[in-house]
């Protein structure tokens, strides 16, 4: 008995066939490599130091003090309706950042009034030989008025390092009553100092 003849294209069929799916398999290897591999890259950092950061001082002082407790130069006995004491204080910024300042006046007593205060930019008081002791400059805007409560109200500005000289006079009304005779007021003074934006 005689085995059937085999064709030789399809033995070359079934052989291109196996190459193509040898080919395929090969191919879908180095895809699934690629698709799953990864790449390294080399990197480098860089530490930059060095910086400080300092906070400046807000630092407001009188007479080159803080507190300043011996403003003794208002202090007048023997007042009378009509006459008036004036004394100068210095204003000066010794921090390190500009700011403004204004100021507040208290009594730790009441019963002498009414008294009202200036406050100029003079850096000497007027005497006139009685008991009129006055500063002779205009009133600063946003100062005065009656005692107390008043002071600065409008801020004044002092750069670092800088300062100025304010005169503050106290006067007691022409139309102070009998009944403010022998009587008296502890005047305090207070100044805020407020940073600049």
């Amino acid at each position: 008995m005689t085995s059937p003849r085999r064709r030789p294209g399809a033995a070359l069929r079934r052989a291109a066939r196996s190459a193509r799916l040898r080919a395929l398999l090969a191919l879908g290897v180095v895809v699934s490599i690629g698709a799953t591999g990864t790449l390294a890259y080399w990197t480098d950092t860089v530490d930059v130091t060095g910086t400080t950061l300092t906070t400046g001082t807000l630092d407001l002082q009188v007479n080159g003090a803080d507190p300043y407790t011996g403003f003794t130069a208002l202090s007048l006995t023997g007042m009378y309706p009509g006459t008036s004491s004036a004394g100068i204080l210095t204003v000066q910024n010794v921090g390190s950042i500009p700011l403004s300042y204004t100021m507040t006046s208290g009594s730790s007593t009441t019963t002498l009034a009414p008294l009202t205060l200036k406050v100029t930019a003079d850096t000497s008081v007027t005497n006139d030989g009685t008991l009129n002791q006055t500063c002779p400059g205009t009133a600063l805007a946003g100062t005065g008025g009656p005692l107390p409560s008043s002071g600065i109200a409008t801020a004044r500005t002092l750069q670092p390092g800088t300062s100025q000289t304010l005169c503050l006079q106290v006067t007691l009304g022409t139309d102070a009553p009998d009944t403010a005779q022998g009587r008296s007021s502890n005047l305090t003074f207070t100044l805020t100092g407020t940073q600049l934006p």
